[in-house]
């Protein structure tokens, strides 16, 4: 699991200069943890709704394929996808968030959080 240093502010959990989602978020909570599985997040070339994201590398495993992208914020995140989706290295990608399959973490303690 993949944890990403977020804020949230009208509706919308974001990383700083690097994009945002609409999520509901926890309650009185503006700055916390988001835990993301690969399962949890999808790639999209171009622009959309997401996190700015560059392309690492990919790992491509018959049936499966995990592409590791790095946020804007230097958070390295993998994205399962399937095995005919090519992904280069340096490549501009956009990370979109399933918000229910999201973890909320304390960015002070570690302790789950609850929308």
């Amino acid at each position: 699991m993949a944890l990403i240093d977020v804020t949230a502010q009208g509706g919308k959990v974001g990383i700083a200069d690097g994009g945002a989602v609409s999520m509901a978020a926890p309650a009185g909570e503006t700055a916390f943890k988001l835990g993301v599985r690969p399962d949890a997040l999808k790639l999209m070339r171009g622009a959309g709704e997401g996190f700015a994201a560059s392309v690492v590398y990919a790992e491509y495993l018959g049936d499966n394929a995990y592409v590791y992208a790095r946020l804007a914020d230097g958070t390295l995140v993998s994205v399962r996808t399937e095995p005919n989706d090519l992904y280069v290295p340096d490549e501009a990608v956009t990370i979109s968030v399933d918000p229910a399959q999201v973890h909320f973490f304390s960015a002070g303690d570690g302790r789950r959080l609850t929308v």
